[in-house]
């Protein structure tokens, strides 16, 4: 009793700090208002599917074809949720394709050593935050890529992928055991995986409660967990200035309406980085992506992942079961973009203490700095990214 008592004061806390940063959402809100109306500040669109959902090409390669992506869904039967996700590379031979809910498509190749690279995306984001990586694999422009299974997933709660109600469906518990039963729904055992932000979250989890499906981690932009903690107990710019929004994620409802309001401006404001990389900035086209899949019930369940992580009266005591990540017999490695504004460098110096050691040097972990990109590293540095990416797993499978 004692201790559920703890737990209701800690999160009234925690949302009452949360309170005090409504007072900034409240005038964004207040002001769109003035300058563009009630209705249209909180206009309902009904969104049609974006045509970049469909298809997509770089912008810095005109000459290149616009292709179709390949979307799929895979059930798992452990939580019984459908996710979508899109593919690129070489399709194993043991796969079948669930392409609306009804029809399947079964793949046959050769090739029985196919290696899965599943990527996690962060918020506010889907699938498509991967794309310059899945069209880099699509190309095939070396051998050795007929050797990977690249796949992009939403995660549970945006986009394609089911939508569970409540809070607890957001706990890291079931967020990493989604991953682990996707791995294994689509027939494989052992997966490497490439995670940013969110997804970063619950890659770790995942190299904590399941390093058996891991043959590799790569992570953009988020520390390890307990990295981030040290950093955030001796930095009150850290906790209450970078991270301002966990607090105000806290709040119930207002959340919702600040990201959804005025078209989904918060989507516009944060992933081109208020505009300084603007070689990269995303288009209208490309931004109405993100809004598709943060829609409807998304909107919520993208704020509930914070909510579940943060507010302790929904914390589970199975935190200590966990394998710490120092022990794992694979890299893992984080790559960071130095001018994050959310999360300084100093947890991903940090993160070096609590990164495996390196048992040869094709297959170290490390820590590596990205200069001139911000949090969206991906869409930042996206070829640098894709380099990266190469790189990592050529040490893993060709050393």
């Amino acid at each position: 009793m004692l201790d559920l008592a703890v737990k209701l004061v800690s999160s009234a806390l925690f949302v009452a700090i949360g309170g005090l940063w409504s007072t900034y959402a409240l005038f964004k809100i207040t002001t769109s208002i003035l300058h563009n109306g009630f209705k249209k500040t909180f206009a309902n669109k009904q969104r049609r599917v974006p045509s970049l959902y469909e298809s997509w090409k770089p912008r810095d390669e005109p000459e290149t074809t616009e292709t179709q992506w390949n979307h799929s869904y895979v059930t798992t039967p452990v939580s019984g949720l459908r996710f979508h996700y899109v593919w690129a590379g070489q399709c194993p031979e043991h796969i079948s394709f669930e392409l609306d809910g009804d029809t399947t498509l079964s793949c046959h190749v050769k090739e029985r050593t196919t290696k899965l690279v599943l990527c996690l995306h962060g918020f506010p984001e889907c699938w498509f935050s991967w794309r310059h990586l899945l069209r880099e694999f699509e190309k095939r422009s070396s051998k050795d890529d007929a050797s990977y299974f690249v796949v992009a997933m939403d995660m549970r709660g945006y986009g394609g992928s089911d939508v569970p109600t409540g809070i607890a469906s957001y706990h890291l518990t079931q967020l990493s055991s989604d991953v682990k039963n996707v791995v294994t729904s689509l027939g494989y055992e052992v997966c490497v995986l490439v995670a940013h932000d969110w997804g970063g979250v619950v890659a770790w989890e995942v190299s904590e409660r399941y390093p058996e499906i891991l043959e590799g981690m790569m992570v953009l932009n988020c520390p390890h967990p307990k990295a981030g903690v040290d950093i955030a107990t001796k930095s009150l710019r850290q906790v209450f200035i970078k991270s301002w929004y966990m607090f105000f994620f806290m709040v119930p409802a207002l959340p919702e309406i600040y990201i959804s309001h005025n078209n989904f401006w918060f989507l516009r404001e944060n992933l081109n980085g208020g505009g300084k990389w603007k070689t990269t900035k995303l288009t209208s086209d490309e931004l109405e992506v993100y809004s598709y899949s943060l829609g409807g019930a998304s909107t919520k369940a993208s704020i509930n992942y914070y909510r579940a992580l943060i507010l302790p009266i929904y914390q589970q005591k199975d935190r200590d079961k966990r394998m710490p990540s120092a022990t794992a017999k694979y890299p893992i490695r984080l790559v960071w973009g130095t001018q994050d504004p959310y999360m300084g460098v100093a947890m991903a110096e940090r993160t070096k203490v609590y990164l495996p050691a390196n048992e040869s040097p094709n297959s170290r972990s490390e820590v590596l700095l990205v200069a001139d990109a911000g949090h969206f590293l991906q869409q930042d540095k996206p070829h640098q990214v894709t380099h990266l990416v190469r790189e990592f797993l050529a040490d893993l499978y060709d050393s």
